[in-house]
C-alpha cells in the first residue's frame, strides 16, 4: 500500500519505520507543520500591510496592533453590537 498523503506517510512511518529511522520522523513532522506556519506568516504581513494603507504617518504602536488583532479576529468582531460598542466607548471620555 503507497500512502497518497502527508498523514497517510507519517502514520505509516510511525507504526514500521519510526524506531530504525528517527530523524526521517522529524523531518516528516517538520514538513507537515511547515505549511501552516507560512499560511500564518504570509496573513500576519498581508493584514499588517492593509492596515498601514494611509494612515502609516498617524498611528502609534499601540494603535497597529490593536488594528491588527482585530482584523486578525473578524469572525469574532462581526459578531459585536455596534450600538454596545459605541456606548462603551462614549462612557469612557474624551481622549487627547
Amino acid at each position: 500500500m503507497r500512502p497518497s498523503t502527508l498523514k497517510d506517510t507519517l502514520l505509516l512511518f510511525d507504526s514500521t519505520l519510526s524506531m530504525i529511522y528517527p530523524n526521517i520522523k522529524t523531518l516528516l513532522i517538520i514538513l507537515a507543520t511547515l505549511p501552516v506556519t507560512t499560511v500564518i506568516v504570509e496573513k500576519s504581513f498581508s493584514t499588517l500591510r492593509h492596515i498601514f494603507g494611509d494612515f502609516r504617518a498617524c498611528m502609534n504602536v499601540e494603535r497597529v496592533s490593536d488594528l491588527a488583532l482585530l482584523s486578525w479576529h473578524d469572525k469574532m468582531t462581526h459578531e459585536l453590537e455596534t450600538k454596545e460598542v459605541i456606548e462603551v466607548f462614549n462612557q469612557k471620555g474624551r481622549r487627547f
